[in-house]
């Protein structure tokens, strides 16, 4: 095995990719597929039974400390959720919202027993880094989410797995420790508030979102169409960043004539305070390991090896944590760094000429990470390799004035003008992009990107197999093939079927009908979240049109907050039920709380709080827990159904099983399939 790191970092990483996700028979299923597929590479490359060992160990040891892991801290600290205690801990995070509201991770104690880092959101407490707060009479919650945001698995991720909405009684002690992390929070926070008062909103959200990965200042559209155009990667802070500091770190070096150990030394120092200043994200992390190896191989006159020095920096941040693989942004900097190190550069090593040979490493790359990018987000851009190359270099300028304004201490406000006139046309052309529905592919359910991940490990593989270019050229297209035909497939075979979602918890309840490549929207509680399910599902299913959405409830509200959520989307008609004797074709509002539409597939019906779907004599009914629903259909409950309430036939409580679709099968027999949505727990 001539890369011996490379084997065992890929062994490592697998376990406790495994150890995370496939513990079931499927698991058992995919790792004898796996020991299969490294069989016959390891007799192929002329494995020795010592390079085996390594790989088995390697995994064996990955697998063990992940499950121990698992055991002795998530477990420990989950077997507390829905019991009441006390914790006491030192902050090590917080972030303070609109309405004096504020979220402290404190890592601390559990009824002073149990270590944990708890989030506890409360009112602001005025607490800072350092500060030990101590909480009596609190219930300790899991950190589930729901559909809009997978929170189980981003807190799992910073190694959070409880948290406190409520407590009796709080104090704050306040404390002088952790100087440096108050002083770079400050710096940052004065950073960011300067650019955003130089510049217009537009400009300072994306600045900032560039610089330092904050994404709550960007309009949610121009995100969407960021994302949309494939250049979203520039929102999260990563190898591009460090880069850019170790080059203009470097250029300001070696006009000074600096000793070289002392630049390298200096580089390190400014990507630690970097790092340090964007909340440590492991995508910089994994990229400032990189550089380093690259930057010491020329110290010591050594030649760097990029698939190796992934490897390591792989293994560095995987002993680190044995949950990194439950962050994306790791995985995604992993993929989208060997689609551009390794992968990209083999396949256009051959090739002349720079434009031809930068189109195949952009192409490769947008390929590794297209399968990553589809299970981790609601869809992925088809023109990312293109837009890389014209819109990254503008938002690359851009970035070093910014980090040239932030380095220097934020006196050069002639700066921020300057980055302005690059990012102006970034968003104008990914606003444009955006619109165009062919360019973006969406995720759909959960079985089409666990099949580009299959078709994608296949082509590792094989080229692992084989480094025949030719061969793994086509192995490429094949793959590529079949996962347009699967999708398209897959997407046609809904189109035919009436796919009723439903969206919301408790008393939020929104629900869509979709049927021959047509949505309509119905939101029946009028609750202020709504919007983002229905925009969500939208994305997620690749819906670019609604044909009608009809307001029912907080009406005025409601309308404005649809307009802006499904600003990407192109809307027919918007109705609220209070408008009386609209008739716009198939929707006729028959007074102030009441109205029926029929498409000519199904019929759709409002009145008296209950809302109806029919289909072939086969209805859905939704109501109000007020009220019962006596049908030989299905009958869906939104709102707070005590224990006394009655639920006939085949009713769903939407407490119980939140946000899910209800799929009607095509043959006129009332047969159907409920399932939960993508992302839901």
């Amino acid at each position: 095995m001539k890369r011996k790191m490379v084997g065992i970092a890929s062994a490592y990483l697998s376990g406790l990719f495994f150890a995370s996700f496939f513990t079931d028979i499927t698991g058992i299923i995919m790792i004898i597929a796996g020991s299969v597929i490294v069989a016959v590479i390891a007799k192929v490359r002329n494995f020795s039974r010592f390079d085996l060992y390594i790989i088995i160990f390697s995994f064996l040891t990955a697998f063990t400390v992940n499950m121990k892991y698992t055991l002795d801290c998530y477990c420990k600290v989950t077997d507390f959720v829905g019991t009441t205690g006390d914790f006491y801990g030192e902050v090590t995070d917080y972030e303070v919202y609109e309405g004096d509201r504020a979220s402290y991770v404190v890592k601390g104690r559990i009824n002073g027993l149990q270590k944990a880092d708890i989030l506890f959101y409360c009112n602001e407490l005025g607490a800072e880094y350092g500060d030990i707060i101590t909480v009596k009479g609190c219930e300790f919650t899991g950190t589930d989410g729901d559909y809009l945001f997978d929170s189980k698995n981003y807190y799992k991720a910073r190694h959070i797995f409880v948290r406190v909405n409520y407590a009796e009684n709080v104090d704050v002690e306040h404390t002088d420790s952790a100087k440096v992390k108050k002083l770079l929070k400050s710096f940052r926070d004065n950073m960011i508030r300067r650019i955003r008062i130089a510049t217009d909103d537009e400009t300072g959200g994306f600045l900032t979102g560039m610089i330092f990965g904050e994404k709550q200042y960007i309009d949610d559209n121009t995100r969407t169409a960021l994302y949309r155009s494939g250049i979203g990667h520039v929102l999260a802070v990563s190898g591009l960043h460090v880069s850019i500091i170790a080059s203009i770190v470097m250029f300001i070096m070696r006009k000074l004539k600096v000793n070289k150990f002392i630049s390298f030394g200096v580089i390190n120092l400014l990507f630690l305070a970097f790092i340090s200043l964007a909340e440590y994200p492991v995508s910089a992390i994994r990229a400032m390991i990189m550089l380093d190896i690259m930057y010491f191989a020329r110290l010591v006159k050594r030649q760097s090896d990029a698939l190796n020095s992934i490897a390591v920096a792989v293994m560095i941040i995987s002993l680190a944590d044995p949950y990194a693989v439950y962050n994306s942004g790791f995985i995604l900097s992993i993929t989208g760094t060997f689609g551009i190190a390794v992968f990209g550069q083999y396949m256009a090593e051959e090739t002349e000429g720079k434009f031809v040979k930068a189109i195949i490493i952009s192409t490769c790359t947008t390929l590794c990470i297209m399968p990553v990018s589809l299970y981790y987000f609601e869809e992925t851009s088809l023109i990312s390799p293109l837009s890389n190359m014209i819109l990254v270099p503008l938002c690359t300028f851009a970035m070093i004035f910014g980090l040239i304004y932030v380095i220097t201490g934020g006196f050069m406000t002639f700066l921020l003008y300057t980055a302005d006139i690059f990012i102006k046309p970034v968003i104008f052309v990914s606003n444009a992009v955006s619109a165009v529905d062919f360019l973006k592919l969406p995720r759909m359910n959960d079985f089409l990107p666990s099949v580009a991940i299959i078709s994608w490990l296949i082509v590792v593989s094989i080229y692992l197999y084989k480094e025949n270019r030719k061969f793994v050229c086509i192995a490429t297209v094949v793959s590529v093939c079949v996962c347009s035909v699967v999708f398209a497939v897959s997407g046609r075979i809904m189109d035919k079927r009436i796919v009723i979602a439903v969206m919301g918890k408790g008393n939020n309840a929104v629900v869509t009908v979709s049927h021959n490549g047509e949505t309509n929207v119905i939101d029946l509680s009028g609750h202020y979240r709504s919007a983002e399910y229905v925009r969500k599902y939208l994305s997620v299913n690749g819906i670019n049109r609604v044909g009608m959405l009809i307001l029912t409830e907080n009406t005025a509200s409601q309308d404005i907050t649809y307009e802006t959520e499904l600003k990407p989307f192109r809307v027919k008609g918007r109705f609220a039920v209070e408008d009386v004797d609209i008739y716009n074709g198939r929707l006729k509002l028959l007074n102030k709380s009441g109205f029926t539409a029929d498409t000519g597939e199904y019929c759709i019906s409002y009145g008296e709080d209950v809302f109806s779907i029919a289909c072939n004599d086969f209805e859905i009914n939704f109501s109000p827990a007020k009220s019962n629903i006596n049908t030989g259909g299905i009958a869906v409950y939104y709102g707070n159904i005590t224990k006394n309430t009655e639920i006939y036939n085949n009713g769903i409580y939407l407490d119980d099983v939140n946000n899910f679709e209800i799929i009607l099968l095509p043959d006129g027999k009332g047969k159907y399939i409920v399932r939960r949505l993508y992302g839901e727990s």
